[in-house]
């Protein structure tokens, strides 16, 4: 499974009225494998949705943790007529 991430999902703006000052927010991890990983957290998260289940048994009383990935989508420009925005309510 792929979850391709390109140069435009890496930068975060560290002042929202100045983009010339940006940052990389991820950070390399060494293993002890001698094997360099990218922990990329922020920059993931702002792309991929995700939903985390601990998928706890009640009749076992064992859990089978899950994870959920899926391509996060922008927010819509304008609202269906009738529909309310969550802070409407």
């Amino acid at each position: 499974m792929n979850f391709p991430l390109t140069g435009k999902d890496l930068p975060v703006q560290v002042y929202a009225d100045d983009s010339r000052l940006c940052y990389a927010p991820f950070m390399v991890a060494y293993g002890g494998d001698n094997t360099d990983r990218f922990i990329l957290g922020e920059v993931f998260l702002r792309k991929y949705y995700s939903i985390y289940d601990y998928n706890y048994n009640v009749t076992t009383g064992k859990a089978q943790p899950r994870v959920g990935l899926a391509l996060d989508f922008p927010a819509p420009t304008s609202l269906t007529p009738g529909a309310r925005r969550v802070t409407d309510f």
